[in-house]
């Protein structure tokens, strides 16, 4: 059946009505905040999309919305450094050392003790002042100990017989290794390290 409708001031058999603007590239609408047109842009159908459907365009607005997420995320991910920190290898106790200060004179300072000559063979030597005993159990095989006794921090007073005899409590201690041989002493005395250059004997 065709149309035979005529619209007034219109020829005959023209059937009019109103055409809808296209919707594509650069269509406008109102954005929902009432601010001004939202621009809608189709670069053109992508495989897979349709126009008029959800997620088929995107909006201006809803893509500098999602690059300013985007920013907000990269921005999130950056680590300020302080410069004051304190660089790796940097000052600080560390721990070890030997408590002698560079360049000090330790007890050993170069200072000749005794000769060689003047420690007997079997016997030896007690050097108050210096807080040692040097003794020689065999000959040219020198031993140096601490002048003090273990068992109460009384000094030693003379050697003999083989043995260094403190006068406090009657200890004795061998000449050989300064190990207890009587008395009430509780251990050996403490060792000394000795250097004998020529006929020089120091602490080492």
């Amino acid at each position: 059946m065709s149309a035979s409708r005529t619209a007034a001031g219109r020829p005959g058999g023209e059937l009019v009505g109103h055409a809808r603007p296209a919707t594509g590239v650069g269509s406008e609408a109102h954005g929902p905040d009432g601010l001004g047109p939202e621009v809608t842009t189709c670069p053109g159908p992508l495989d897979g999309q349709v126009r008029g459907r959800p997620g088929g365009c995107a909006s201006r607005r809803r893509l500098l919305a999602g690059v300013g997420a985007t920013g907000a995320i990269v921005l999130s991910g950056c680590a300020t450094y302080d410069s004051s920190a304190p660089a790796a290898g940097g000052g600080g106790n560390t721990g070890g050392g030997d408590g002698t200060a560079a360049g000090s004179d330790a007890a050993s300072g170069g200072q000749v003790l005794a000769r060689a000559a003047d420690v007997p063979v079997g016997g030896g030597t007690i050097l108050a002042d210096a807080g040692v005993v040097i003794t020689q159990p065999q000959e040219g095989t020198f031993k140096g100990f601490s002048a003090t006794c273990t068992h109460q921090g009384c000094a030693v007073a003379e050697v003999s017989d083989g043995t260094i005899n403190c006068p406090c409590h009657g200890s004795k201690f061998s000449v050989a290794d300064g190990s207890v041989v009587g008395g009430p002493a509780p251990r050996s005395l403490d060792p000394r390290d000795l250097v004998v250059e020529g006929s020089d004997i120091r602490l080492a």
